[in-house]
């Protein structure tokens, strides 16, 4: 009988053909009439003739099908190969290509604050110091419009402290006004700063007060001024909220 061996199974050797005889699966016989040889698709009982194409097939054609099949394989691999190395590559690109840009709004995010710390540190140095123009960057004005980002205190954080604000905020929400799914929109280089790296601020925040929150860019914001938004668009009012520290 044919043999399992390995992953494959070896047909059978059996000879000559003879129509006195019965032959299992897969056994190779040599018809002397015409000199072929064949070789059997299944059990063959006895008085089998072996043009009988239920039985026998011709052996060279058996090959020439395997041989296909396993150069069809082999091709189907070949593109599988081709496209997993096509998409690892188009990845590997677009992943560079926003390390790339996180990067540089990082950067220019950092050179923003770091100008806009320097400016608060000499406005507080020369608003002590009777001999430095503090005008020259503070006017005293008096209009009725509450400021967006100190919510009418009159004093505001650091600006390397307002990622620190926004999250006291989200935690006021989610732990004090209950409210879990929201959107935080903000300006973009702020948004671009919380969405940066795998683990970013925004999925510390995610992870730390639940999936409901969303960050969206808002070029019509103040560099430091945030609005929330609850699910109907509503505007979620923070100007009466008590500052946490």
């Amino acid at each position: 009988m044919s043999k399992f061996i390995g992953r494959r199974i070896v047909p059978k050797h059996d000879g000559v053909w003879d129509i006195n005889k019965e032959y299992e699966e897969l056994s190779i016989v040599l018809d002397k009439a015409s000199g072929e040889s064949y070789i059997s698709r299944r059990p063959v009982p006895v008085g089998t003739a072996i043009s009988d194409e239920i039985y026998w097939m011709q052996y060279s054609l058996y090959s020439a099908q395997i041989a296909e099949a396993v150069k069809e394989m082999e091709d189907t691999e070949a593109r599988l190969i081709q496209y997993v190395d096509t998409a690892e590559s188009n990845m590997n690109s677009r992943v560079n290509s926003a390390e790339s840009l996180t990067n540089s709004n990082k950067a220019e995010l950092n050179s923003r604050m770091d100008t806009l710390d320097k400016r608060l540190d000499a406005n507080v140095s020369a608003s002590t110091d009777k001999d430095k123009d503090y005008a020259a960057e503070v006017v005293d004005a008096n209009t009725t419009e509450t400021c967006p980002t100190c919510f009418g205190k009159g004093t505001i954080k650091s600006s390397i402290l307002f990622t620190d604000t926004l999250e006291s905020k989200i935690d006021y929400l989610v732990n004090k006004l209950k409210i879990k799914k929201f959107s935080l929109h903000i300006h973009p280089y702020i948004a671009a700063y919380v969405n940066q790296g795998l683990v970013s601020l925004k999925r510390k925040w995610q992870m730390k007060y639940g999936f409901g929150i969303k960050i969206i860019p808002n070029q019509k914001l103040a560099f430091l001024e945030y609005v929330f938004y609850d699910l109907q668009g509503e505007e979620i009012d923070m100007k009466e909220e008590i500052e946490i520290k």
